[in-house]
C-alpha cells in the first residue's frame, strides 16, 4: 500500500491584525496544485505524530460520540539545509484556544483537491517542550457543556420573583412533563399565590393542578374560590400559574412546556436542536444534518424536560437524556455537521462493501462480544428435588401442578397421561427433571431472545485507505472476510474511527452488528 500524506491545519489568530490564519502542516513535503486553493502553497513537513485520535459513537449509557486524543504531536523538525524550522509562536502562544484545526489525507500523488476531511476538531491550550507542541484538542461535543439555564431572577417581585430568588436561576420546562414542582414567585397582581413553569417563556397548556397529590381540577379563567371552587388559572403567555392558596402541600403540575413562537415541540428529534439552537445559542442551523426530520417522523413518541430553578444541568447532561429516551446516538461528522442515527441493528441502504485483502486487512472480533449474560432453564435442570424451583420460574399453577406430578410419578415410577398432556418440555423420569409447562417456557424464551435482539457484537478492522474512502461515524455498510459469519457478508454499522495507521494509509475501524 502506498502512503499517505497526512494534513493538520490549525486556525489561529493573528493579534496585530485581529484576522484568523490557517496554518499549514503535513508529514512530508507536500505542496499544492497550481489549480488548488490556495495555489503553489507548501504545508510545511512538521507533524510528527498523528496517533491516538479515535472518534466513536454513543452507547445506551453515554448516547453523545467520544473524543479521545492522546498525542497531535508538532515539532521543529529541519529544513532543507539542516536548520530547526521554528515552530509558529501564535500556535505556540495558546492563540487558536478554542478555533478549529482540521485534518485531512491526501493520498500519494494527490493534490488538495483530492484531500479527505478526517475530523474537524476544536483547539484548547497547547502542551509544550522544548522541540514541540501537543495540540490538545476536543470536539464540539464541548460546546454542550453550557448550562441549561442561562436568564437569573431579578428578585423584584411579579414575574422576577421576590427578595428570596435574587440571581436563582429560571426554570425551564420542554415537551410533556408530568408531577413538575413550579417556583413560587410570590403574590401576584391580584394576590394569589402565583407559580412559573417556564421562566417567563410561553407554555402550550398546563393539564393537571395537584396539591399535595389531589387534583385539584379544571383551570378557571374567572374569579378564583368562586362558588363552583375554582382553584386555579394559567396564563399560556408567560408559562405561569396562580392559585386560590399556597395549598397545604407540595403543588406539582402537569404541563406541556415551552411554546415560543406559537410551536410546541415534544419529541427528541425536535427538542434537541431546538435547545441547541434557539436556548443556548449555538450556532448550529447550517450544521443540523437531515436525519433530525426523519428521525422526528419515524419516532413520535412524547418526552418532557423539566429543570427546576437553580438547578446546575449542563445541555451535554440534558441532550444525553433526551438520546437515551429515544434510543439514539449523536456524533459531529468530520465536515462539523451534527448527525444522529439510532442505536438498534444497522438498517437502510449499505454506504460501502468491503471485502478482504481489497479493502481490509481482516474482521477481529472485539473483547466484549455484547452477548447478554443469561443462565435460562427451560424444560429441565440439574438436582431438582421436589418443592425446587429455579427462579425464572414463578410459582404458577401450572407449575404447581407439575411438582405434584413430579411427587406422584417418583412414588409410581411412571407419568401420568395428563403430565405429558400438559408439560410437553418435561423429560424422562428422573430426579435431573424439571416439569415447566410450555407458557412458562415460552415467557423464557421470549426474555432471551429480547436481549438477544438487543445483544450488539463489536469488530475491528484496518481499513485500507489507497482502496477505500474513510467512513463516516454511524455509516451501514456491507463486510465481507472469511472468518465464520462474514462470508456472505454481514450488515455492520460504524461506531468508531483511530487514526493511528493514517500515516501508513490505513485506519482502525471498529463496526458494530
Amino acid at each position: 500500500m502506498s502512503r499517505s500524506i497526512a494534513l493538520v491545519e490549525p486556525t489561529v489568530v493573528d493579534r496585530a491584525t485581529t484576522t484568523l490564519v490557517v496554518l499549514r502542516y503535513a508529514v512530508g513535503p507536500f505542496v499544492t496544485a497550481p489549480t488548488d486553493t490556495p495555489a503553489s502553497t507548501p504545508y510545511l513537513p512538521q507533524v510528527q505524530a498523528l496517533g491516538g485520535i479515535t472518534q466513536a459513537i454513543g452507547t445506551d449509557e453515554s448516547p453523545l460520540g467520544a473524543l479521545d486524543v492522546s498525542g497531535l504531536v508538532l515539532g521543529n523538525a529541519p529544513d532543507d539545509i539542516g536548520r530547526p524550522r521554528p515552530l509558529d509562536a501564535r500556535l505556540c502562544a495558546g492563540d487558536g484556544a478554542g478555533w478549529p484545526v482540521t485534518i485531512r489525507r491526501v493520498p500519494a500523488g494527490g493534490s488538495l483537491a483530492s484531500a479527505t476531511a478526517i475530523a474537524t476538531l476544536v483547539q484548547e491550550m497547547p502542551r509544550l517542550t522544548r522541540s514541540t507542541v501537543t495540540l490538545t484538542v476536543r470536539d464540539r461535543m464541548g460546546d454542550l457543556d453550557t448550562p441549561m439555564l442561562t436568564t437569573r431572577y431579578a428578585g423584584t417581585g411579579g414575574l422576577e420573583g421576590g427578595a428570596d430568588l435574587e440571581g436563582v436561576e429560571k426554570e425551564r420546562t420542554w415537551g410533556r412533563c408530568r408531577n413538575v414542582q413550579p417556583t413560587y414567585l410570590g403574590l401576584s397582581a391580584a394576590n394569589y399565590p402565583l407559580w412559573s413553569l417556564n421562566g417567563g417563556q410561553p407554555i402550550q397548556a398546563i393539564t393537571a393542578v395537584r396539591d399535595g397529590g389531589v387534583d385539584r381540577g379544571a383551570a378557571t379563567p374567572g374569579t378564583l374560590g368562586a362558588a363552583d371552587g375554582s382553584w386555579w388559572r394559567v396564563n399560556l403567555a408567560t408559562g405561569t400559574l396562580e392559585t386560590y392558596s399556597k395549598g397545604e402541600f407540595d403543588l406539582t403540575v402537569d404541563v406541556e412546556g415551552d411554546a415560543r413562537g406559537g410551536a410546541f415541540r415534544d419529541t427528541p428529534a425536535s427538542l434537541i436542536p431546538d435547545i441547541l439552537v434557539h436556548h443556548l445559542g449555538l450556532a448550529l442551523e447550517s450544521d443540523l444534518d437531515g436525519t433530525w426530520a426523519t428521525r422526528a417522523a419515524e419516532r413520535p413518541w412524547a418526552v418532557g424536560l423539566h429543570v427546576p430553578a437553580g438547578d446546575g444541568m449542563t445541555a451535554r447532561e440534558a441532550v444525553e437524556a433526551l438520546c437515551r429516551s429515544d434510543r439514539f446516538w449523536m456524533a459531529w461528522t468530520p465536515a462539523g455537521r451534527l448527525t444522529t442515527g439510532p442505536l438498534g441493528a444497522p438498517s437502510g441502504p449499505p454506504s460501502f462493501v468491503w471485502r478482504p485483502d481489497l479493502h481490509h486487512g481482516g474482521v477481529e472480533p472485539g473483547d466484549d462480544q455484547g452477548l447478554p449474560v443469561h443462565e435460562v432453564s427451560i424444560g429441565h435442570t440439574r438436582n431438582w428435588t421436589p418443592g425446587q424451583r429455579t427462579a425464572a420460574l414463578a410459582p404458577t399453577a401450572s407449575v404447581t401442578f407439575a411438582e405434584t406430578e413430579y411427587r406422584r410419578a417418583v412414588s409410581e415410577g411412571a407419568w401420568s397421561g395428563a403430565v405429558k398432556a400438559r408439560c410437553p418440555l418435561a423429560g424422562t423420569l428422573s430426579l435431573d427433571t424439571l416439569l415447566a409447562d410450555a407458557a412458562d417456557a415460552a415467557l423464557l424464551r421470549g426474555a432471551l431472545e429480547a436481549d438477544r435482539a438487543e445483544a450488539r457484537r463489536e469488530y475491528t478492522l484496518d481499513l485500507f485507505l489507497d482502496a477505500a474512502e474513510v467512513p463516516a461515524l454511524g455509516a451501514v455498510g456491507t463486510v465481507y472476510d472469511d472468518v465464520a459469519g462474514f462470508e456472505a457478508g454481514r450488515r455492520v454499522r460504524v461506531v468508531a474511527l483511530s487514526l493511528a495507521g493514517l500515516l501508513n494509509g490505513r485506519i482502525s475501524v471498529t463496526v458494530r452488528d
